[in-house]
């Protein structure tokens, strides 16, 4: 079996609380991974969270910083996401 290719869709950084993650539309069945690291934390809760447009949390840690990723199967059609934390406060993101 070959090796799967893992290519580096997006990046950013953000001083706000809520933060769109745009990436240019990929294949449908395309598997795509969010992570986040930040001076706060994730909310787990309300709107502006990947989960609320169908990602799935795969990690969270909560320590000093926060960190969390998301994955989800993409239908094609996807070109953003959104991640939210608890204050406007800095924060960097990539999606692969």
């Amino acid at each position: 079996m070959a090796d799967p290719i893992v290519s580096v869709l997006a990046t950013g950084t953000s001083s706000a609380a809520t933060t769109t993650c745009s990436f240019s539309a990929q294949a449908a069945g395309t598997l795509a991974i969010l992570q986040y690291v930040g001076d706060d934390y994730r909310t787990s809760s309300g709107s502006g969270r990947p989960e609320s447009s169908g990602w799935t949390l795969i990690s969270d840690q909560k320590t000093y910083l926060g960190h969390a990723a998301w994955y989800k199967i993409l239908d094609g059609s996807e070109t953003s996401v959104q991640y939210t934390i608890g204050t406007a406060s800095p924060s960097a993101w990539q999606i692969v």
